[in-house]
């Protein structure tokens, strides 16, 4: 309320206020805004209990938690109020419960809204079906689908009853035969409770599951009990498609050299039968969706499928395509992930750089290391004397023992010496004189007694 307003004002406010939120007992002659119909109509039969929901407090927009505002239901027909009535009716915030429906409860009921300075009205239509004694179900079904030889859901379209009622009991029916919980006959049935979702699963559905089934729910609300019921026309999809299986990638680490290109398949498994394909694979980096672009440096090919030859499914490939690795591309998650109404599973692989390779280099030093020493056999093989000699000269100090040289003989030649006014004659002999002599002073000794 404004504190600028004088005391007057506030009390004329008030009792206006007081005036629209307290209605009168006929609709007629208000000037409320006409919003029309629901769109949603209402089906029951006699004996059922009946729900009728207004949408006039979510379509206006107004902030409901701070403007006072009040909601009455009317029977256009009488124009009177609908108020709590043993047995019969009851206004529970936007909803209308009708209990005991009887063929005369068909037709029109006008919900208004009012707020302080105005108000709305729309009227929900109320369709009462007779029951045909040879079905077991309503007369207005729903219609879903169970997946041939899997494990499907059907559920029951009472969500919207069940989170206004205190409490309730379901009772689920193929054709006009209770399904019992625990019974062996119904093994492959049974009763599944989700937040206020009622579902009843059926395991690897048959043709024969094509029936219909009929979820009966039993409540009470304030101290009334009452029971409404929905029939479901359930058709089994002989094409259909499992939960995919990603193989490819393994949640990995995978090693790449930078500024080499590089690729991975993302390769999932959807089992299905028949042409239908119900799957799409996308590669994701960081929550965003890689470029299909074929000239960016990373880009995500188009996706493949292939019939499996070995068992009922269908292969689906997508290439992750690297151009050139850089160093912003280590260490960072890459997912495939897929995208099915039977589930959304995914896996990723993580790029990190290459190990150092350090056996190219070894190999070089141990092939060098190899040549050098067959080398260095060789040579000392064929010089082995010249080298010891050659040591000798060079290092006397280190060499004073002989005895170990290896040599076993000396060679000298021997000639006549020719006196100093002699001619030579070209037949004198020269010898050759070999001994068993060894190095040092003996051998020169020899050297001088044969001269």
């Amino acid at each position: 309320m404004n504190p600028s307003m004088d005391w007057s004002q506030r009390l004329q406010l008030l009792f206006l206020s007081h005036l629209c939120l307290t209605g009168s007992s006929k609709a007629a002659g208000e000037l409320c805004v006409d919003n029309g119909r629901e769109t949603e109509q209402v089906f029951s039969v006699s004996g059922d209990a009946a729900m009728l929901t207004s949408t006039l407090v979510d379509l206006n927009g107004f902030n409901y938690r701070s403007i006072p505002y009040n909601i009455s239901w009317y029977d256009p027909r009488t124009g009177t109020e609908l108020s709590r009535e043993k047995g019969k009716t009851l206004v529970r915030g936007k909803t209308l419960w009708i209990f005991n429906i009887t063929m005369e409860d068909a037709g029109d009921y006008e919900c208004v809204v009012r707020l302080p300075t105005e108000c709305y009205k729309k009227v929900a239509l109320l369709i009462v079906n007779h029951t045909n004694p040879e079905e077991c179900g309503r007369p207005e079904k729903a219609q879903q689908v169970l997946t041939n030889t899997a494990t499907s859901f059907l559920n029951c379209p009472l969500s919207d009853h069940i989170r206004e009622v205190d409490n309730y009991s379901i009772q689920w029916y193929k054709d006009c035969e209770p399904i019992v919980k625990d019974d062996p006959l119904w093994n492959r049935f049974s009763y599944v409770s989700h937040n206020a979702m009622e579902l009843l699963q059926v395991e690897v559905v048959t043709l024969e599951d094509h029936a219909f089934y009929t979820c009966t729910m039993t409540f009470t609300l304030e101290g009334l009990s009452g029971r409404i019921s929905e029939t479901i026309n359930s058709l089994v999809n002989v094409e259909y498609c499992l939960e995919p299986k990603v193989v490819e990638p393994a949640n990995e680490i995978i090693k790449a050299d930078l500024g080499s290109s590089f690729s991975k398949m993302c390769r999932v498994f959807v089992p299905s039968v028949g042409n239908k394909h119900c799957a799409n694979l996308n590669w994701i980096v960081r929550e965003n969706s890689i470029s299909k672009i074929v000239s960016e440096r990373i880009f995500q090919e188009s996706q493949r499928g292939n019939l499996s030859e070995e068992k009922e499914g269908v292969w689906l490939e997508r290439s992750l395509k690297f151009l050139m690795v850089e160093e912003e591309d280590f260490y960072i998650n890459y997912t495939c992930k897929v995208s099915s109404d039977r589930g959304s599973p995914s896996a990723s692989f993580t790029l990190q750089p290459t190990d150092p390779n350090y056996l190219f280099p070894i190999g070089v030093l141990l092939i060098t290391l190899v040549l050098v020493f067959t080398v260095s056999i060789v040579v000392y093989h064929h010089f082995k004397i010249n080298i010891m000699l050659s040591l000798r000269r060079m290092f006397p100090l280190l060499h004073t023992n002989t005895d170990s040289d290896g040599k076993l003989y000396d060679a000298y030649v021997a000639y006549p010496r020719v006196q100093k006014d002699e001619v030579p004659r070209e037949d004198q002999p020269v010898e050759l004189v070999m001994g068993l002599m060894g190095f040092g002073e003996d051998s020169d000794r020899h050297k001088e007694e044969i001269c």
